[in-house]
């Protein structure tokens, strides 16, 4: 929906699609699409992650990460919107909660394809919680960016060694290595990001999903809906994953592998 009454020199376009039954059941405006409408030039996109009740105030949700399972994920400018997209609401529909976190506030943020997403909170304070699994997704630049993060990078370490799920895909363990986080473990990323990570991980190139204790990676776009769907049975249950894995019409023996 488009409107004209902003304070701002430019419009903004609020598009909200709420838990609906596809993939994408939180808010998404494509700034493709909407040059039909509006000038190029006079494009403000926001997107607002909406589903239900996971659209509540991040200090709210805040004072309930005692109760139930709890998800993080990390994101930035030029990380990878479909990744972003999949991963929260396939944890979303395991009964996780989901807390879409952004480096520094909580403004829109472009993506890597020119998608706007509006994160909850930001990584100062989201850090002050413990999750049961911390989400870094790829998208080359979002990734170099993350990894120079000190408070990320902070986080990530004591996450870790307090023996909680960290799980990176795409180009997103380059934020672990840059951290030396679990070195020597087993680990993928995206296949072109093996130079940088051979020398510190025993680099799997045969497995779409690798698991080595509390870490767990994968590979890209093209797989995050089982990385997803394998986070979901860990932190979950393997039942919950397996009704998800049914909702989404991938009920198979390999839904979670």
């Amino acid at each position: 929906m488009y409107s004209n009454n902003s304070k701002s020199s430019l419009p903004t376009c609020n598009y909200y699609v709420e838990h609906i039954g596809s993939i994408t059941n939180f808010s998404i405006f494509l700034h493709t699409n909407i040059k039909r409408f509006m000038p190029e030039d006079a494009v403000t996109v926001q997107i607002f992650l909406i589903n239900g009740e996971h659209s509540r105030n991040f200090s709210k949700k805040a004072e309930n990460l005692k109760s139930g399972k709890t998800a993080l994920l990390v994101f930035t400018e030029g990380s990878g919107e479909i990744l972003i997209a999949v991963i929260s609401d396939i944890l979303r529909r395991a009964g996780i909660e989901v807390s879409v976190c952004g480096l520094c506030d909580s403004e829109p943020t472009k993506c890597s394809k020119d998608v706007f997403i509006k994160p909850e909170t930001s990584i100062y304070r989201a850090s002050k919680y413990k999750y049961d699994v911390v989400v870094i997704p790829g998208g080359l630049e979002g990734a170099m960016t993350m990894a120079k993060n000190q408070t990320l990078g902070k986080y990530l370490e004591q996450h870790y060694k307090e023996g909680r799920l960290l799980a990176a895909i795409c180009c997103g363990p380059l934020v672990l290595g840059a951290n030396h986080i679990a070195a020597g473990c087993r680990l993928t990323s995206y296949p072109a990001r093996k130079p940088d990570l051979e020398k510190i991980y025993k680099y799997v190139d045969d497995e779409i999903i690798v698991q080595d204790g509390k870490l767990l990676t994968s590979r890209g776009p093209g797989t995050a809906m089982k990385f997803a769907l394998k986070i979901s049975e860990i932190i979950a249950g393997d039942v919950k994953a397996r009704e998800v894995a049914k909702d989404i019409l991938m009920e198979d023996d390999t839904c979670c592998k």
